[in-house]
């Protein structure tokens, strides 16, 4: 990566510390992921708006009913976050990471007009395809975290 270290006094040779080069090390690919997290955050709300169900249903007693647009009580998609946390490495979650419904599944991955059971366990009535915003945003992310990894790399070669 182009850090040289040197065994002279514990320190690389650039005269700081390991525990300081490590914590730089951190901060960078942390601060890819936040970018990268935000650019996931606007990705999900553009999927989102566009990924309707093309039906229409009665108001309920959880909300006010819609005419195919997946937006009810708007629940599901303020829900919708991004965290970027540090264990072993640098990890970033996006999704429902706060606060998971079982109805945000049943809305992402297809339910039946009878119930909200995905489609392959309540067979009859209408059938609700899933939006796909998890497989979409599986496929997009991979692509994004790469970018955002190459991107750490070549901050890292610049400033260490």
């Amino acid at each position: 990566m182009g850090i040289q270290y040197t065994r002279r006094g514990g320190k690389p040779a650039n005269g700081q510390s390991y525990r300081d080069v490590t914590r730089r090390l951190s901060s960078i690919y942390e601060d890819e992921m936040a970018e990268a997290g935000q650019d996931a955050q606007e990705q999900m709300m553009s999927y989102f708006r566009m990924q309707g169900t093309g039906k229409s249903w009665s108001a309920g007693p959880w909300g006010q009913g819609g005419t195919g647009d997946r937006v009810d009580s708007g629940d599901m998609k303020r829900d919708l976050s991004v965290r970027v946390y540090r264990g072993s490495g640098v990890g970033l979650d996006v999704g429902w990471v706060h606060n998971f419904q079982d109805y945000y599944r049943y809305q992402d991955e297809g339910f039946t007009a009878r119930g909200f059971r995905r489609p392959s366990n309540r067979p009859g009535g209408d059938v609700v395809e899933g939006m796909g915003l998890t497989a979409h945003m599986s496929e997009w992310l991979r692509g994004r975290v790469d970018q955002a990894l190459d991107r750490a790399e070549e901050r890292i070669q610049r400033e260490l």
